[in-house]
């Protein structure tokens, strides 16, 4: 089993190298968040105002911030933020957008318009505002940002979920299961759901990306993660105005871990679409 894998691994990494630059990033990263009370030296949260904007040093190896708080720890820690926020709103919404997308080709009829109509109408709105709008009324806070981000992810799964389910529910052992009297719930979870799966995998994976923009946006506009918890966005929030001139590295370093994670991601998710779309699997 590991040597198949262990193969497998190598062919990806053959046939798509960005790809796998992508897994490696997004890997160390969540081993970096992991562990991150074991690579860091100094608390994310304790303010030092003896070291106030201290460049970079031995002793803190991004420099720290304008309360003396250690970079290197914050940028850390704060990608524990980004991947939960990711991983957790990509896969609730998924999940939902997966689940009516494939009841709703299934049955069909008006419930099929209903959604169909549904995703059409929240597609037209840019993910950000919609996560702006529930935040606004729901309030900040972590599990807030998730469920938004989530809501806002849902209907492009839907969409793929839909049109996924509509290929395969007329094949002949789908007939066939019918045909034994095989209930509607076994027939979508045990025959519908795996032939549609790969594409809905693929729909998340190039998504976390954007989450984790989105994420960061939400920090930066004060809407994400409240403070004193350490978010990319909101270390950008609070240095691109006031402290890029006097303290740069407060703004280069928590920019570049967004740019680089999200080019993980999308490297990652567009190697798996290459590999799982039939379309694309020949080039």
């Amino acid at each position: 089993m590991l040597h198949r894998r262990g193969v497998a691994a190598w062919r990806f990494t053959r046939r798509k190298p960005l790809g796998a630059l992508g897994f490696l990033i997004v890997f160390i990263t969540v081993l970096a968040a992991l562990f991150a009370p074991i690579i860091t030296f100094h608390d994310p949260l304790i303010a030092d105002f003896t070291a106030i904007k201290v460049g970079q040093s031995f002793n803190h190896w991004l420099g720290t911030d304008e309360f003396g708080r250690d970079l290197y720890s914050r940028i850390v820690y704060g990608a524990r933020v980004s991947l939960i926020v990711a991983f957790a709103s990509i896969g609730m919404g998924t999940t939902i957008g997966a689940i009516l997308g494939i009841f709703s080709a299934f049955i069909g009829g008006r419930v099929d318009d209903f959604f169909s109509r549904l995703t059409d109408i929240m597609i037209a709105f840019p993910g950000i505002l919609l996560a702006m709008a529930f935040i606004t009324v729901f309030g900040i806070g972590l599990w807030n940002v998730v469920w938004a981000i989530g809501i806002s992810f849902a209907p492009p799964a839907l969409r793929v979920a839909r049109g996924a389910t509509l290929s395969v529910k007329n094949n002949v052992f789908v007939e066939a299961a019918h045909a034994v009297g095989a209930s509607n719930m076994r027939i979508i979870f045990r025959h519908l759901l795996p032939n549609v799966l790969a594409p809905i995998i693929v729909v998340a994976s190039v998504q976390l990306g954007s989450a984790i923009l989105i994420e960061s946006a939400l920090s930066y506009l004060g809407l994400g993660v409240p403070p004193p918890a350490p978010s990319w966005g909101r270390m950008l929030a609070g240095s691109v105005l006031v402290h890029a001139t006097t303290a740069p590295w407060l703004v280069i370093f928590p920019g570049a871990a967004i740019t680089i994670l999200v080019l993980g991601f999308n490297l990652f998710g567009d190697a798996l679409r290459d590999v799982w779309d039939p379309r694309l699997r020949g080039r």
